[in-house]
């Protein structure tokens, strides 16, 4: 037995394709061929901040295990699968590996993806890196996804904390036309499957959350704690019917691009956790508001976007300077100076003051007191302002209550 490993990024355009779904058509055809499956495939977002990713911002890897006979029938077909796929496409990049099954990748690919999720990362890093890799074929591997390919290769979901994803996809016919789904049984596939799932529907905007906007295949996709729970959408959410589904397991939803940092040393497109006080604060045009953070080497202006919601309005009202806060966020260049972005903002010192400022409503679900042991206060943006990786308060609860992130998985009900 041999393992096979594809890796898949940038197949999709603002207008059509998508990575999932090639990498969807690939499972169905290893499936179909009696592959072992090593795991569920990945689907590894990366670094938020980066002004030219592709639109989900997100690589996939297969692992399946296949004698020798199988593999010299199905690597043909699967090139060819690739090759189709990225008629329009002008960027992706695909890299499979065929390597003995004990064998563990090259350190340089966990470093990859240590970089890639936080901070920016050369081309050339990564073609050093491809060196070392046992290539069996290579595509469009001078294309800015190389990055994403390898990054994804060293993601090791199975350490690290993860999620999981259920993508739903539409009939080729249908994805230029509007997809139908029903509101209320979103909303009701919401209360079912309580924290355990996340991100469906923000009842503050009476606005759906697990559907894309554009002319992907995909119908849509719900992101939670284990498959099982989100295996009850395919029976609860109604409307239009998918053609087929697979699960991923991913790092959305962990946090994983955030890293503790002194201001000094935050470069453009970091994404840092930073601590300090206010020290000036601004109020500008259309509701945006701009805080002057300071700690023992530097200062950076930390902005919270009117769109952010209920992040917004509390630091309108609440945080002035003198106020100590841990900010979380993308760090964007902003003229001559670099911004941060918020994502979530920590006041430290007020204990339980205003634990139900920004839970009274959870998921719209109930009204709930939670002890925040540990965490003390965080404030998070409204549901329709979370990027993929921003980890929500579903998932902050499940932690303080000391909770398993999830229990065993076997890898049942991979694709439908």
């Amino acid at each position: 037995m041999k393992k096979l490993v594809i890796a898949l990024d940038g197949f999709d355009t603002p207008y059509t394709g998508c990575t999932t779904h090639l990498a969807s058509l690939i499972v169905l055809k290893l499936l179909s061929e009696g592959a072992e499956f090593l795991d569920y495939p990945w689907l590894v977002r990366l670094n938020p901040a980066i002004p030219w990713k592709t639109r989900g911002n997100g690589a996939v890897v297969i692992q399946a295990l296949l004698d020798n006979p199988q593999l010299t029938s199905l690597i043909p077909q699967i090139t060819k699968l690739i090759k189709n796929y990225d008629v329009l496409m002008d960027k992706a990049t695909a890299i499979i590996l065929i390597l003995d099954p004990s064998e563990d990748f090259p350190h340089c690919v966990y470093e990859l993806y240590q970089r890639a999720v936080h901070t920016y990362v050369y081309r050339d890093r990564a073609h050093q890196c491809l060196k070392q890799l046992p290539v069996h074929q290579a595509y469009g591997i001078e294309n800015r996804s190389l990055v994403g390919v390898l990054a994804a290769i060293g993601a090791n979901l199975l350490a690290n904390d993860h999620t999981f994803e259920l993508i739903t996809y539409r009939h080729p016919t249908r994805w230029l036309t509007p997809r139908q789904i029903n509101e209320y049984s979103v909303i009701r596939f919401d209360y079912i499957t309580g924290a355990l799932s996340f991100l469906n529907y923000d009842y503050m905007e009476r606005r759906i959350l697990i559907t894309p906007h554009g002319n992907d295949p995909v119908l849509y996709g719900v992101r939670g704690e284990h498959p099982s729970i989100l295996l009850k959408a395919l029976n609860v959410i109604e409307g239009e019917q998918p053609l087929h589904w697979t699960i991923f397991r991913t790092n959305q939803a962990t946090n994983a691009h955030l890293k503790r940092m002194a201001i000094q040393n935050i470069r453009p497109y970091d994404n840092p956790i930073v601590e300090g006080n206010v020290v000036e604060k601004k109020l500008l045009a259309g509701g945006h508001v701009v805080l002057k953070l300071c700690d023992r080497t530097s200062c950076i202006w930390v902005a919270v976007y009117r769109e952010t919601g209920r992040l917004n309005t509390f630091t309108r009202t609440e945080i002035n300077p003198g106020t100590r806060i841990e900010v979380g966020g993308s760090v964007k260049p902003h003229g001559e100076h670099l911004s941060l972005n918020a994502e979530y903002i920590r006041v430290i010192g007020w204990g339980r003051h205003i634990s139900t400022f920004h839970i009274s409503a959870i998921g719209g679900r109930a009204s709930i007191n939670i002890s925040y042991s540990g965490i003390d206060d965080i404030v998070l943006p409204s549901p329709s302002a979370f990027h993929h990786l921003m980890k929500p308060i579903e998932r902050y609860i499940f932690t303080l209550h000391d909770k398993p992130l999830k229990p065993s998985t076997p890898i049942a009900d991979l694709v439908g």
